[in-house]
């Protein structure tokens, strides 16, 4: 026996809510003036990646080479420049330097900026294992799939199993004359054979091995530099959030992992299928 559900949402209340869903998922409109984009060169060499100083009134800095969270500079940690050890986002409208500009930095520069990242994205992964559990940023993303994760969990409750094992087949007209159909035989039976062949599983039976499935996640420094135009890393971190949620404690139909990719690798490990997260703390991290 099969069957379907389909849910139909007839509420004020229900529909703006999903409406609100969608465009947070999509994306929308929010007012923002039209951007202009100018072509040039800013004439400014790179000399060595840094961190930069921390400006306490977080004020907008545009094209230099002191301060951290700087947009379109040089050097330091943040936005739209070039030369820098790693992204930082100040909240500040970002200026763009040209890609030909980035391109021409030195190798050595560009190689010691990489090392630098490296070395503060372990340091930074420390510091998130040994940090209290953040119950409210967890739920920040959790909340955003809560509907989704049940949805997906229905559907894997229900799957049952579809391989195929080599069995004898019974009361066939062809193959082995079957010892215990000998006196069907005599009595006129044609179908007193077997023969070795590919048995479809009973309908609702269990799996007997588990399923692999491997989640690829883009973990480019570009997610986090348009994450403030479209929200592209949030829903990326919910999206992982619905997969982890939704496989928990389903072990035993599905094995999987999640790995990212980058222009730095296309197989950063994150979740092992064998060190599956097994809390919401495990999970946030």
């Amino acid at each position: 026996m099969g069957g379907g559900v389909r849910l139909w949402e007839t509420g004020l209340e229900s529909l703006q809510r999903s409406l609100q869903d969608w465009r947070n998922m999509i994306g929308q409109e929010d007012g923002r003036p039209v951007q202009i984009t100018i072509q040039r060169d800013s004439g400014l060499d790179v000399s060595s990646p840094k961190h930069g100083k921390v400006d306490p009134d977080n004020m907008p800095q545009v094209g230099g080479n002191t301060w951290a969270g700087g947009t379109g500079g040089r050097d330091t940690a943040g936005l739209g420049g070039k030369g820098g050890p790693y992204r930082l986002d100040a909240g500040h409208r970002v200026y763009q330097i040209s890609q030909a500009e980035k391109d021409a930095v030195p190798e050595e520069v560009k190689r010691a900026a990489r090392e630098m990242g490296e070395k503060a994205f372990k340091q930074r992964l420390k510091e998130i294992q040994m940090s209290e559990y953040d119950a409210s940023t967890y739920e920040r993303f959790s909340g955003a799939v809560r509907r989704q994760v049940q949805s997906l969990r229905i559907i894997l409750d229900n799957l049952q199993a579809k391989g195929k094992e080599r069995q004898w087949l019974r009361h066939q007209a062809v193959g082995e004359l079957d010892d215990a159909k000998i006196i069907d035989g005599l009595t006129g039976e044609k179908a007193i054979y077997k023969r070795r062949g590919e048995l479809e599983p009973q309908p609702g039976s269990p799996q007997q091995k588990p399923k692999r499935l491997r989640l690829v996640v883009d973990v480019s420094g570009s997610m986090y530099r348009f994450n403030g135009v479209d929200g592209r890393l949030e829903r990326s971190m919910e999206a992982v959030c619905m997969v982890m949620e939704a496989f928990e404690n389903y072990e035993h139909k599905f094995k999987y992992d999640i790995v990212g990719h980058s222009g730095d690798g296309f197989d950063i490990t994150l979740v092992e299928s064998d060190k599956v997260p097994k809390n919401n703390k495990q999970r946030l991290e």
